[in-house]
């Protein structure tokens, strides 16, 4: 994105670093909600999850498909940090390569859903944080495997599905490169009949020749 880039240069030159008070921290988080209601649309956050890879929101979203076992949407928010140009460069890359990768599994049962994507700056109009919105998804295999062993059926539709998913993004020339239990993730419709098992976080895919 080469406006982007321009935008990423031209903010970085000249530039000094400056410590956040804590008003101006508090502020800034309460700017970021403001963006994301505005943004996404959702009702209210219910709860929030965070770790090395940035933060997780589980939202209230009256946008998410009928058929889901709750009206629900995830927001992973990335922040840029206090990087400099090409380190930038290489987030913002990173980045782009996973909206790709989501994109190209669009409607696949056996890859999370990408509802929506936005990049948020603050007031100076530099780039601070990324924000995927995603089909909302309860919990992971290795939740599932600490209450107990699972059954045969349980393991076969588990096999089934990773199977469907990978030889799919085969098909693709993708290699996906971060099949773990936390990366498996259940999807249930609302009358808890059938479970698919779901891989996410795409960022370390990549499509091969």
């Amino acid at each position: 994105n080469e406006d982007l880039m321009k935008i990423i240069e031209a903010k970085a030159k000249g530039k000094t670093k400056k410590t956040e008070t804590k008003e101006e921290v508090s502020t800034t988080a309460v700017d970021l909600m403001a963006q994301l209601k505005a943004i996404f649309g959702f009702d209210r956050e219910v709860s929030r999850a965070s770790g090395g890879f940035g933060t997780v929101l589980i939202v209230e979203d009256n946008q998410a498909p009928e058929e889901r076992e709750e009206k629900r949407a995830a927001i992973k928010i990335i922040a840029a940090k206090n990087r400099g140009t090409a380190s930038m460069k290489l987030w913002v890359k990173e980045i782009e390569n996973e909206l790709a990768m989501l994109s190209k599994f669009k409607g696949h049962p056996n890859f999370v859903q990408l509802y929506d994507h936005a990049w948020l700056y603050d007031q100076a109009g530099k780039l601070r944080y990324s924000a995927f919105k995603t089909e909302y998804l309860s919990s992971d295999l290795h939740q599932l495997l600490r209450q107990g062993p699972m059954d045969l059926e349980s393991l076969t539709a588990l096999a089934l599905d990773l199977a469907t998913g990978v030889a799919h993004a085969h098909s693709l020339k993708i290699v996906l490169h971060d099949i773990k239990l936390e990366n498996v993730m259940i999807r249930c419709t609302r009358t808890f009949i059938k479970k698919t098992y779901v891989l996410i976080d795409l960022g370390l895919a990549k499509e091969y020749d």
